[in-house]
């Protein structure tokens, strides 16, 4: 099979991290990098052999850079968030459907992460129960000021908790959003509860979930070198045998599979836009 050609919009804190994986592929071929002082789109846009574009710029680029990629015939690999708003979600949505035979996935990586896709496997077999509470903290240690944390950081509990358990119809919000922290809890009728705490500083790093159900309860704490899921049963805490892999890898090679096989992926538009209307009606509500 012949190597898809690649061109990657930025190079920065995330593009890099793509950088590294597409030029290290056998399948894929870097052809161009385009940040805003080298590259040029449009010429990407022309050149019929780039197969796949990557956009991770920041979130305001997302919607103009994606439909031009589209437009252009190439498949595109998306970061989070997808759009900033349910409007800018619709005008993407009008470009999807007229170019159906192409590949549009939403960089939701935790989906694509080893611990949380073992997590899945055994909510659905009743291990845990019925699971009452999904909570997640982040705490970014960064002065990126692209984006305010909630719109850059609550895509990751949302995604996960869309993965798991599905959206269902929501009962209440209660919470408190600013630019710089968010703390907010949802309530969906039939499904578990989600709270979610995001700060922009603080003395460490955080990025840890918490699954409660009535049999067994759960952490991942994706900050640890080793034994990041720790499940707790019985009084017991047991750590499972997990050999996970670089989730932003196993990212890049579910994109390229559904590429290759024209196979539509799990974190498609419909699932970027479910995760975009419920970041503004939570943002809607709860922004101070």
């Amino acid at each position: 099979m012949n190597k898809l050609r690649f061109a990657l919009f930025g190079a920065g804190r995330w593009g890099k991290n793509y950088l590294h994986l597409i030029a290290n592929r056998a399948d894929a071929e870097l052809v161009t990098v385009v940040t805003k002082s080298s590259g040029s789109a449009d010429a990407v846009w022309r050149d019929k052999s780039v197969d796949c574009v990557v956009i991770a710029t920041p979130p305001a680029t997302h919607l103009e850079l994606t439909i031009n990629a589209l437009s252009a015939g190439k498949h595109v690999l998306l970061e989070k968030p997808m759009a900033l708003s349910v409007e800018d979600a619709e005008k993407l949505k009008t470009v999807t459907q007229k170019h159906k035979d192409k590949i549009l996935m939403v960089g939701f990586q935790y989906i694509y992460n080893d611990y949380v896709r073992y997590l899945k496997k055994e909510i659905e077999k009743g291990y845990f129960g019925r699971i009452r509470m999904l909570k997640s903290e982040f705490r970014k240690m960064s002065t990126n000021r692209e984006i305010c944390i909630f719109w850059d950081a609550a895509p990751h509990p949302l995604s996960v908790f869309q993965y798991l358990f599905g959206f269902g119809q929501i009962e209440k919000y209660v919470g408190e959003i600013n630019c710089n922290s968010a703390s907010f809890t949802v309530n969906f009728a039939n499904k578990p509860t989600l709270s979610v705490k995001l700060y922009l500083f603080g003395n460490k790093k955080v990025r840890k979930f918490t699954l409660l159900g009535e049999k067994a309860g759960a952490i991942l704490d994706e900050t640890l070198d080793k034994n990041k899921l720790t499940i707790m049963r019985g009084g017991k805490k047991i750590i499972p045998p997990i050999v996970a892999g670089r989730a932003l890898k196993s990212e890049l090679d579910y994109f390229i599979n559904c590429v290759q096989n024209n196979k539509a992926p799990l974190t498609d538009f419909d699932f970027g836009a479910q995760v975009t209307e419920l970041l503004e009606n939570i943002e809607f509500r709860l922004h101070k």
